[in-house]
């Protein structure tokens, strides 16, 4: 391990970090690539911010881009004291920016997906960075009532539908069966994720062994066969869909609201306080995750191409 990396693992295990941002996971995705940190500030000789970054190659050129299932990059630090004046907060954030982002390496392309809450990208839009907002859902369940209540009446009657059809098994074991039905549902999209499923092993490893992992299978009762699958990623605070997948020949089916529901009663249960609709700017399914009553939530995308970085 090399020393930023062991660097980096004690800043995570110092602080509830999301996922996406703790080392394990990024080594896992870096399959097809590397990934590295940098870091500002210290105090009592420890850092206080840090920019994990993901890097490969594209078309023979370096770029920075965000890592095979990881929906948010970017940076991340340590929340200032309530009592702190604005303008020292925003000073200490100019400040992390303009020293993480000048570490970065020299690269063709760049482009990070902040998580939702970090908005103050003004130091990099003097560093001539781009910025697209994107939006994501995310749900604060409360309790099973408010969430059926919180649901479209359309989803409801499909969710009772389903519920009749077929039967929801849970269990890491129906990972890669899962992982076929999604392969199906992104090769109709165009998108050819089996290239990706070798890294999706090793994080699946990794996520279960930790115990932050979920995979719920809807399977008919008639026949057993699978119809969708969900795979749900959750720490104490968080989850968030990992995928999701409709076989080719239940591609009309109720499953994946009912599995959706499944997946929200199990954060609820487990009292997690956030669940991320991650995947909400795909316009074939963003119609689903807004009937199931989240809160429209931007979050930025910050690109360069200049060769000069």
């Amino acid at each position: 391990m090399s020393a930023s990396h062991q660097l980096y693992a004690d800043f995570c295990h110092r602080h509830a970090l999301p996922l996406h941002f703790q080392g394990w996971w990024l080594e896992a995705v870096s399959q097809n690539g590397s990934w590295d940190v940098a870091f500002f500030g210290e105090a009592q000789g420890r850092p206080q911010a840090a920019l994990p970054w993901y890097e490969t190659r594209r078309f023979g050129l370096k770029t920075i881009r965000p890592a095979p299932f990881t929906a948010y990059g970017g940076p991340i630090w340590l929340p200032q004291p309530a009592t702190q004046r604005p303008d020292r907060r925003y000073a200490f954030e100019q400040k992390a920016l303009e020293k993480l982002y000048g570490q970065l390496p020299r690269v063709w392309h760049f482009r990070q997906h902040w998580q939702p809450g970090y908005y103050n990208w003004l130091p990099l839009y003097w560093k001539k960075y781009k910025q697209e907002t994107r939006y994501t859902y995310l749900l604060n369940p409360q309790n099973e009532a408010a969430l059926w209540a919180g649901l479209k009446n359309t989803v409801r009657t499909d969710i009772r539908k389903a519920q009749e059809q077929v039967e929801i098994l849970s269990g890491p074991e129906h990972a890669e069966t899962g992982y076929a039905l999604y392969r199906q549902s992104a090769g109709r999209k165009g998108f050819d994720v089996g290239r990706l499923q070798d890294t999706f092993r090793v994080l699946h490893t990794e996520l279960n062994r930790r115990g932050h992992s979920t995979c719920l299978l809807a399977r008919d009762r008639r026949n057993g066969e699978p119809q969708a699958a969900l795979y749900l990623t959750h720490d104490a605070q968080r989850a968030g869909l990992l995928w999701s997948g409709l076989a080719e020949a239940h591609r009309h089916s109720c499953a994946g609201h009912l599995l959706l529901f499944e997946a929200l009663r199990f954060a609820f249960a487990r009292g997690i306080q956030t669940f991320d609709f991650e995947g909400s700017m795909d316009p074939g399914i963003e119609h689903l995750y807004r009937s199931f009553g989240g809160a429209l939530t931007p979050y930025f995308s910050l690109y360069d191409s200049r060769f000069s970085k």
